[in-house]
């Protein structure tokens, strides 16, 4: 009896010393697999930028963040969907439906692995998306670039196609003259409802600022930092407010 008494202790401190360990593990796993993600992630980014390039190698110029109108299937000629064929993705087959096209647009290289998921109609919410340059335009003189979204629209909130030559020209009055590495293409920005915006937006709280945790979340979603394509196409990271509202990295 006593020594099953003893074979039972020696099976709980066993137990013990386990759940301990695996404890202890625990947010080592979690760290090195958030980090795995991230990779991913950035991997996915600099194949779009590869994708980008090609695209632009093709019509000497980047395809549009948006379109003017955002009628389901004309939705198919903003950016994610005419960089699909340079990145190995099927944009000629037709979706069934707005579901099935949204669903086909976050997957490969354009859905980020660590995407959370959110409480709120999920098919307008991109994994990615593109800056449609307004504010570099309009204070910065980048260009060139043609405008894309209607004669009407303000140049610092329509959408343009910039060349890969394209750069800021003018200071903004900042004193600072924005260079190609230091401007956001592609980022995982913010989205809420009221800006679950067709593929591109102005930064402001879409890529800089945030105050609402869901929405910081879903765009510092890499261990509270987002992965942003450049540019000049290289990719790094940012953490909160590194971005101006005007679309490039503070000094």
């Amino acid at each position: 009896m006593k020594n099953h008494l003893f074979t039972l202790i020696e099976l709980l401190v066993v137990i013990a010393i386990i759940a301990i360990l695996a404890s202890m593990l625990l947010p080592s796993l979690n760290k090195a697999r958030a980090m795995a993600m991230k990779t991913k992630c950035t991997g996915n980014l600099k194949q779009i930028g590869t994708g980008l390039a090609l695209y632009a190698d093709d019509y000497k110029h980047y395809p549009p963040s948006k379109t003017p109108d955002f009628e389901p299937w004309t939705n198919r000629n903003n950016w994610h969907w005419l960089v699909m064929p340079y990145i190995g993705m099927d944009a000629a087959t037709r979706p069934k439906d707005w579901d099935d096209l949204a669903k086909r647009r976050e997957s490969g290289p354009l859905l980020c692995p660590s995407r959370p998921s959110v409480n709120r109609e999920t098919r307008d919410w991109y994994s990615y998306s593109m800056f449609g340059f307004g504010p570099l335009v309009a204070w910065f003189g980048f260009g060139p670039a043609p405008m894309t979204k209607g004669e009407n629209d303000k140049p610092s909130i329509a959408s343009f196609c910039p060349l890969p030559t394209s750069k800021a020209t003018k200071t903004g009055g900042t004193g600072f003259l924005p260079k190609n590495s230091t401007i956001a293409f592609i980022s995982e920005a913010t989205q809420n409802a009221d800006s679950a915006f067709q593929g591109g937006a102005q930064l402001g709280n879409e890529l800089g600022n945030i105050t609402d945790k869901a929405t910081y979340e879903y765009s510092y979603r890499h261990n509270n930092r987002k992965n942003v394509l450049w540019f000049d196409l290289h990719v790094s990271d940012v953490g909160l407010n590194q971005i101006h509202n005007s679309g490039f990295l503070k000094q």
